[in-house]
């Protein structure tokens, strides 16, 4: 961010980049001032806008939020909060959801990544909802990262609504093999509870 992106820019000024998954302030201050709708975008996953180190980690090490980049400190995510807020045409949803089994997560050697594919669109919605912006979540969720990529944004669409809910099982692939997702009340930080959920 302070020596080899500017450099990489300056030499090649039509090359498109994608910064992905955002978590530092330090990155954050670079974006807001040099990002560029269609040349110098980033993403921004749910669990480093939800979490920090210290609601991670506090009360022991927490495998589902094992992570890279890691989660940081709670001034970079509130920067993260703060820029996501503005509703940028330059940022987008970027999950980095990682399936990685059981098997891996919970081994001494633990697999890095996040799987946040089943809530994942809850989430933003509810960090959004919290900042009182869920008039940019549209844009951040589906038009923005499309927009980037020449990709016309989908006409489908789905419908969030305000309505607690919990997760409490894993995702069992076909062969039996159990995959946890992030926010779960068996493997996540406690009794989290889920405050929108996809209109079925």
């Amino acid at each position: 961010i302070a020596d080899v992106l500017p450099r990489l820019l300056e030499t090649y000024p039509k090359l498109k980049v994608s910064l992905e998954h955002m978590s530092s302030a330090e990155a954050i201050d670079f974006m807001e001032k040099n990002g560029k709708e269609g040349q110098l975008v980033t993403t921004v996953t749910p669990h480093h806008l939800m979490y920090d180190r210290r609601q991670a980690f506090s009360g022991g090490y927490r495998s589902l939020l094992h992570c890279k980049p890691l989660v940081k400190t709670a001034r970079d995510k509130e920067r993260l909060l703060a820029m996501v807020k503005k509703g940028l045409p330059f940022v987008s949803a970027g999950t980095d959801t990682a399936p990685h089994p059981e098997s891996k997560k919970f081994s001494s050697c633990c697999a890095f990544g996040v799987f946040n594919a089943p809530v994942a669109l809850e989430l933003y919605a509810q960090v959004f909802d919290e900042l009182g912006c869920l008039d940019k979540l549209e844009g951040f969720l589906s038009v923005n990262g499309p927009r980037f990529y020449g990709v016309e944004p989908s006409a489908e669409t789905i419908t969030l609504v305000k309505k607690d809910w919990q997760t409490t099982e894993p995702v069992t692939t076909d062969e039996g093999v159990n995959i946890w997702p992030i926010c779960n009340t068996v493997h996540g930080l406690g009794n989290e509870t889920i405050h929108w959920q996809i209109q079925k």
